[in-house]
């Protein structure tokens, strides 16, 4: 879904002629990671390697037209972690830190935040109780000045129920230091500490990096031309994260904040029960590309994820929102309208210069990250056209006012172009097919149905 809402933006902007990078990659260091490759009897940086080319795999697949893939374990990382550590140096000590983590979450939990022994996220995983030999990061010094900025939208957190968990976070709590080392006769698989090769950098500190690592921070010319970034795009469970150590760790580097935070809810299976590989409700995305296509899947996630909360995806509604939004809605109004002008008008239409209409109500939705808002908002248009085909019947109008029939298939083909046109950055292939089937004043029947009608793939899962 990340991948997906990046490069809508991404594309939205460049549909306006902005210049633009998108970044995205895997962080590919810690302790869940080290025991996965332990269980599967490879060496760690064999099985990060696979996992990560499934993702460029799924991110080729999903359309997304990224500019970079970052690898924390690539050598620039590397030396660009140490490198911002090093510019960190005058608040890191070291000390023992002491306290309940969790391998999944790679993270220290208080006894408060913890569930009866149990992570709070991932509810099943016991904490398990460390003390270890540590470096940690001063962050109370900061946590003023980032308390201000957060406030004040300098350094944006959106939407507000996400800001506001932060700020009641911030506001309520004095700010522990942070743990951000291991030693290696705990874990193996990081990144050596500069000074101190006993120890690695703990898994968040190094992963947080990688934004302006693959920039060649803190020299490189793409650092000079692309930093700070504009937004960064995030799941809820990792908000504070991104919100509260990684600016801490860029104003102690001195180096500049990120404008904007934008973090989105989960995914989860019917009745918001978290998806799981052991419950049997998860949802392969292949799977789904595979049966319905790759618009279909990026239309469900951007329409019915919302914008400000948690979501749900499963098969059978999957299948019903194709059916009733993109073959019956969209998919049969493009079928009929270029039917009906190939059958009453030799397939001929014109479209005036200038007559296209205005679309700035939906401006202001993307650069909220409001997609399912947007998407609403034309399909609210869709069905309007549709309405408009019933209550006309130009079927029957062209036999009584011929012209009037061909100006009506005029002005819905006019309105389809200009659907296509904002949809482009969301269904880029959806929309390309539709100025296709209208284009130069023809209408291409050769370009066939947008979205075929199709029964429901198995529930197995695989």
């Amino acid at each position: 879904m990340e991948f997906i809402q990046a490069d809508v933006l991404t594309r939205w902007h460049r549909q306006k002629g902005h210049a633009v990078r998108l970044q995205i990659g895997t962080d590919e260091h810690g302790q869940k990671l080290f025991e996965a490759a332990t269980k599967a009897g490879v060496d760690p940086l064999s099985f990060v390697t696979e996992m990560s080319q499934s993702f460029v795999h799924l991110a080729s697949q999903l359309n997304v037209e990224y500019d970079y893939f970052a690898r924390t374990t690539s050598e620039v990382h590397k030396a660009g972690a140490q490198k911002l550590w090093q510019a960190c140096q005058d608040d890191i000590y070291k000390g023992t830190y002491t306290g309940l983590y969790c391998v999944d979450c790679e993270l220290f939990y208080t006894s408060k935040d913890g569930l009866g022994g149990k992570c709070p996220v991932h509810h099943t995983r016991p904490l398990e109780e460390l003390a270890i030999e540590s470096y940690f990061l001063k962050l109370a010094t900061y946590q003023k000045r980032l308390i201000e900025l957060i406030r004040s939208d300098e350094y944006r957190v959106f939407p507000d129920l996400r800001k506001n968990e932060i700020m009641s976070f911030l506001e309520q709590n004095e700010l522990e230091d942070l743990s951000i080392s291991r030693p290696k006769s705990q874990l193996e698989w990081g990144i050596e500490v500069p000074g101190d090769p006993s120890h690695v950098m703990y898994v968040w500190f190094d992963a947080l990096a990688n934004y302006i690592t693959s920039l060649d921070y803190p020299d490189g010319t793409d650092y000079q031309k692309w930093w700070p970034a504009n937004l960064h795009i995030v799941g809820k469970d990792i908000n504070r994260f991104h919100s509260v150590y990684w600016p801490i760790m860029l104003m102690s580097a001195g180096a500049a904040l990120p404008q904007a935070l934008y973090v989105h809810g989960f995914i989860n299976a019917p009745g918001g029960i978290k998806m799981s590989k052991s419950l049997g409700n998860s949802v392969a995305p292949q799977e789904i590309i595979d049966h319905y296509g790759i618009d279909a899947l990026r239309y469900y996630l951007l329409r019915y994820i919302p914008h400000d909360g948690d979501g749900e995806f499963g098969r059978e509604r999957f299948h019903e929102v194709y059916t009733s939004d993109l073959a019956n809605n969209l998919g049969n109004l493009v079928q009929r309208v270029a039917s009906m002008t190939e059958k009453y008008c030799d397939g001929s239409y014109v479209v005036g210069q200038g007559e296209l209409r205005s679309t700035t109500n939906l401006e202001e939705l993307v650069p909220e990250c409001n997609f399912n808002r947007y998407l609403e908002d034309v399909w609210i248009r869709i069905d309007t056209i549709n309405v408009m085909i019933e209550k006309e019947k130009p079927w029957h109008l062209v036999k009584e006012d011929p012209q009037k029939a061909s100006d009506l298939l005029s002005e819905w083909i006019r309105d389809l172009i200009e659907i296509s046109n904002q949809l482009v950055s969301f269904l880029p292939a959806t929309s390309s097919k539709i100025l296709q089937t209208f284009s130069d004043g023809r209408v291409d029947m050769r370009v066939g149905m947008l979205f075929p009608r199709l029964d429901a793939p198995s529930t197995e899962v695989s």
